[in-house]
């Protein structure tokens, strides 16, 4: 079975960055939806991952799985952070326009 290894360090690196990028774009955009979109794949990373924790012997990569779940424990925590925080700037954004309308 193929396991989705976060863990590998280039991997890491780039799913950093690349969550970084998103983040910024979304709070450039001011939409929220954009910072769902990592929210969501980390999850299903999530669920992937310990769905392959319970099926896959523990010999086979039980430690890289555990690994694996943490980090994605830990990214789908700050794009939720994150996307709290673009909300909150898109619902500003959205007041301000609304009052200057008046």
């Amino acid at each position: 079975m193929l396991i989705i290894n976060i863990t590998h360090p280039m991997i890491f690196f780039l799913l950093i960055v690349c969550t970084i990028l998103i983040i910024l774009l979304a709070y450039e955009v001011k939409k929220s939806y954009i910072v769902a979109i990592p929210l969501c794949t980390f999850i299903v990373l999530l669920i992937i991952h310990v769905f392959q924790m319970f099926t896959i012997p523990k010999e086979f990569g039980s430690a890289t799985l555990t690994l694996c779940i943490i980090i994605d424990c830990v990214f789908i925590f700050f794009t939720l952070i994150s996307y709290i925080l673009v909300k909150d700037v898109e619902i500003k954004n959205k007041k301000i326009k609304v009052n200057d309308r008046f």
